[in-house]
């Protein structure tokens, strides 16, 4: 996370699109992180999750300007219910990936990070798994993904942008650890 004048700057920097605000107001917001490829607005939208903000299309004639504002009380409403639906679904869906991971001896191992890109449809079944940067371990990377391509978890909630990004790191400070088979119940 950053700043949010910050991540407007590189906004600007990336997309070519400029956007129009007062500095006060956004001044001591921090952006969301955005991840994967969108339409410039659709960035910008994700970009703004949290900080109370919305951004609105000006146009005149064929200029066409993105305008920051304050979001309305429903709005805000909307977004606070999104979000917490979206770390709710996060948490169960990487508890799930989890669970199977260390449910296969291929992938329970304590020596890699994966970093993995994936999509829930509308049954919570996962699909599209796909690595993003491989284990160091052909046969381990194929197990990842067939193992998390047949989890089925919690429906994601409606309106949560897709693909998702997940990072597994087995055996490293703030990731959950595999038990050996004998420390299983």
């Amino acid at each position: 996370m950053q700043p949010l004048d910050s991540a407007l700057d590189r906004f600007a920097t990336v997309t070519g699109r400029s956007v129009l605000y007062n500095s006060d107001l956004v001044a001591g917001r921090t952006a969301s992180p955005v991840h994967g490829r969108y339409a410039s607005l659709d960035a910008l939208r994700y970009l703004l999750e949290g900080t109370g903000l919305t951004v609105e299309e000006a146009r005149t004639g064929q200029v066409t300007a993105l305008v920051l504002k304050l979001a309305d009380e429903e709005s805000l409403a909307a977004a606070a219910r999104l979000q917490a639906g979206m770390n709710d679904f996060g948490d169960g869906l990487r508890q799930g990936i989890w669970e199977a991971i260390c449910a296969d001896a291929r992938t329970a191992g304590d020596d890699y990070r994966a970093l993995m890109r994936l999509a829930v449809d509308a049954t919570g079944r996962v699909r599209d798994v796909r690595l993003l940067d491989s284990t160091g371990n052909a046969e381990r990377d194929e197990a990842i993904t067939e193992v998390v391509g047949r989890l089925r978890t919690d429906l994601p909630p409606p309106g949560m942008p897709q693909p998702l990004a997940v990072l597994i790191r087995p055996g490293q400070p703030g990731e959950p650890a595999c038990r050996s088979p004998r420390e299983r119940p």
